[in-house]
């Protein structure tokens, strides 16, 4: 893997855990407290369950976080509309899986290894997503445009970029690579393919209005 697919990937994976654990503080399986790292404040997580239940093997760990927890690290369903309750239900940590106490025992290295693992045992890229940027990766580089030059404009809000790639259902992935994930950063976004340009349905209005960047692919 060259270094500007590796970029990319090592991106998309972080952002996917990062998008994890924020899910599952949302939901009650992870903490967080602002604290003050070097005159910056960060957010710092910890868990809620009990850590002692990890082995310290992170596959096995991981393997146990999607049996035990796995309702923690999705989306809740939404409720229908005119529900009179609109909000979702939220999942419920088992009394022998809580975490007791707090303090000291927050910035433990067993604190730190099961927020690690949380984030590891959610993330669920497939196949496509990962074949996709391989090949926008491999778009990219054939430019000529250097590195740094790419991750400079990856990083300016409002751009616009035309991608030019033979391989057929192409600009549909990359749609989906860039309105579904988190690899490029000030989304979200709605993108539109050239050949599309005009059906309505290709505008995938969520929660909140879209960015004024558009991606168009041929």
């Amino acid at each position: 893997m060259d270094r500007l697919s590796s970029f990319l990937a090592r991106r998309l994976w972080h952002k996917t855990r990062q998008e994890v654990r924020r899910l599952a503080m949302r939901n009650g399986l992870l903490t967080m407290k602002v604290v003050h790292v070097d005159g910056y404040l960060v957010g710092r997580y910890s868990p809620a369950f009990d850590p002692s239940h990890l082995s310290g093997d992170a596959v096995r760990d991981q393997q146990w976080v999607r049996d035990h927890l796995a309702p923690f690290l999705i989306e809740p369903d939404q409720q229908k509309t005119g529900s009179s309750d609109p909000s979702p239900p939220v999942p419920v940590l088992p009394g022998h899986l809580r975490r007791f106490g707090s303090g000291l025992q927050d910035s433990s290295a067993s604190a730190a290894y099961a927020v690690r693992i949380v984030g590891k045992a959610g993330e669920a890229l497939n196949v496509k997503i990962i074949a996709t940027l391989l090949l926008l990766a491999a778009a990219m580089h054939e430019s000529g445009v250097e590195l740094r030059d790419l991750v400079r404009l990856l990083r300016q809000p409002a751009s616009v970029f035309a991608i030019h790639l033979r391989c057929e259902f192409f600009e549909r992935a990359l749609l989906q690579l860039v309105e579904k994930t988190g690899l490029l950063p000030f989304g979200p976004y709605v993108g539109m393919a050239a050949d599309f340009t005009f059906v309505e349905d290709m505008w995938a209005w969520g929660e909140g209005r879209p960015n004024a960047s558009s991606f168009m692919s041929s």
